[in-house]
């Protein structure tokens, strides 16, 4: 964690959440960035998106489900952490974004919780999905995407060829079905995790980075 970054508590009901914020000099964009549910913001893909996004010009917003930072190991039902996803958004609204153009998403669980209450914000201007978890592993189906086609705000999929939480044929027809508003950028070889095999041409780093460089040039896009 650099010196420019901030960690603080918020208030979320008789609790708190921790979020960590990044500078907000020179920065074009905000946007909030939830975990996956296997690890919080303090996992090495947690963490170098939030370095690599501020180098760019982002300003980032990570925090921890109240679960994970528990040390509990399962999260909670959906409904809990739309709540808790809630409070970060408006949070960030209030004290810190102002004029920046707002993106939300997150790595897995994060990306596909911030999909089902972005259509509340008429502020939200986007999504961005880390690996999309459209359906359990090994379990191909296209139910946690239905949502998504009422959704009118653009959406960017970065996503691995070889993702067991997302069928590519399947991922492919919906972000087909979204239209205008599903990109998908496809990194042929990784994995769910957007990591690659040890033997493979190029390395996580170098993915992770160009996934950044991704979001980064679909949000001067939008």
């Amino acid at each position: 964690m650099t010196d420019q970054t901030k960690e603080t508590l918020i208030p979320f009901r008789e609790d708190t959440l921790r979020i960590k914020v990044g500078s907000d000099q020179n920065k074009r964009f905000g946007l909030i960035l939830g975990h996956g549910a296997g690890a919080g913001f303090d996992s090495p893909f947690m963490r170098y998106f939030f370095t690599r996004l501020s180098e760019l010009g982002i300003l980032v917003t990570q925090f921890n489900f109240r679960y994970k930072e528990a040390g509990r190991k399962a999260p909670p039902p959906r409904n809990a952490l739309e709540s808790e996803y809630r409070a970060i958004i408006e949070y960030s609204l209030n004290n810190i974004y102002g004029d920046f153009p707002l993106f939300i998403g997150g790595k897995s669980m994060g990306g596909r919780i911030a999909s089902y209450i972005a259509g509340e914000y008429p502020e939200v201007k986007g999504l961005v999905f880390l690996g999309y978890p459209l359906h359990p592993p090994g379990k191909p189906a296209t139910d946690r995407a239905e949502h998504l086609y009422g959704l009118k705000k653009p959406m960017l999929f970065v996503s691995g060829s070889k993702d067991r939480l997302a069928n590519l044929n399947l991922l492919k027809d919906t972000v087909a079905k979204l239209g205008k508003f599903g990109k998908l950028y496809l990194i042929e070889g990784a994995d769910h995790s957007l990591q690659m095999p040890k033997k493979a041409a190029v390395t996580t780093e170098e993915v992770w980075n160009r996934s950044c460089e991704e979001t980064v040039n679909w949000m001067e896009r939008c």
